[in-house]
């Protein structure tokens, strides 16, 4: 039995998280925001994490600070662009994608290339960034026909 939208789908009661809140005094704490509360200090983590200790993200810091002496010391900084292009589109952060997209199509990236950056994105994060992916790849090209014009 598929649902419709008049049936009401109940979502799932998970008691660590949707049971009954904690209240201590007059203040009153749902397990949900404790629940979220520790997903984005985990994520906070990860993030310090995936900058500072893989070699990806300390590629990443010295190309945003000097990407000539990036590429001298070996750094394939246009990969790391569209990496970041990438990271953008799976935020849906529509300041990183337009920088991102205009640092990547004066790197010189194909369509080629932001296309398949794009599609990992996808299979990353899902239908967000099916919409995100559409808007960032035309704002791309838009960077890629400006600077040919």
């Amino acid at each position: 039995d598929l649902p419709s939208a008049k049936k009401k789908i109940v979502f799932p009661q998970i008691d660590g998280v949707t049971g009954e809140p904690f209240v201590l005094g007059s203040v009153v704490i749902q397990r949900s925001a404790l629940f979220t509360i520790g997903c984005l200090l985990m994520a906070a983590a990860l993030l310090w994490w995936f900058v500072n200790r893989t070699r990806t993200g300390r590629a990443m810091q010295a190309v945003s600070q000097d990407p000539d002496t990036a590429r001298l010391m070996g750094i394939d900084v246009d990969r790391i662009i569209v990496i970041a292009f990438a990271i953008g589109v799976v935020e849906g952060c529509d300041g990183c994608i337009a920088s991102h997209g205009q640092a990547a199509a004066r790197a010189g990236a194909t369509e080629q290339e932001a296309a398949e950056a794009i599609g990992v994105t996808f299979l990353m994060h899902g239908g967000p960034a099916t919409i995100h992916g559409a808007r960032a790849f035309e704002t791309f090209r838009g960077f890629v026909a400006g600077a040919s014009a």
